[in-house]
């Protein structure tokens, strides 16, 4: 008698988490959030101190929850030519169920700029169009679950 109470003590917590966790699974069906497309870029600054460019991006979000989006650790490339790593200091949150545009203030300070950024951004200024990459990870949080996303980003730009 005594080992059918223990057994059941110890079948019961398993029961529950069980099914727990196939409910929270099941709530969290993902699908894949995507840029739709480049909106506007906006260079706010560009100096022998740095660059300040606000992209704007229209951003597909299908799911029923909001995702936000933080801790961006991503290298920009120019025309293929790394630039620098980009302090972005501005958290993104996607309602969900959405397609909207969301603004990225993105910095890349002095410090953090490859010696052929300067002369790289001159030279793509100056052409017109350019080709814009971001590579890195971000870190996107949903509910109590969060993730760090792989980045590899290349869109056509005019500024």
């Amino acid at each position: 008698m005594n080992s059918i109470v223990n057994l059941k003590q110890g079948i019961y917590p398993l029961i529950i988490l069980s099914m727990c966790l196939s409910f929270l699974v099941g709530c969290l069906s993902y699908e894949e959030v995507r840029v739709v497309r480049v909106v506007n870029t906006d260079v706010k600054s560009f100096s022998m101190e740095g660059a300040e460019v606000v992209i704007t991006l229209q951003i597909s979000n299908p799911n029923n929850y909001k995702i936000t989006i933080s801790n961006f650790d991503l290298d920009i490339l120019l025309n293929g030519t790394k630039l620098g790593k980009v302090d972005v200091a501005n958290r993104i949150i996607l309602p969900k169920k959405s397609n909207e545009a969301h603004s990225i203030t993105m910095k890349l300070k002095k410090k953090d700029l490859a010696t052929t950024a300067i002369p790289t951004m001159l030279s793509a200024a100056m052409g017109g169009r350019m080709q814009l990459t971001a590579k890195g990870t971000i870190k996107a949080k949903a509910k109590m679950i969060s993730k760090k996303v792989p980045i590899d980003f290349t869109e056509n730009i005019s500024l």
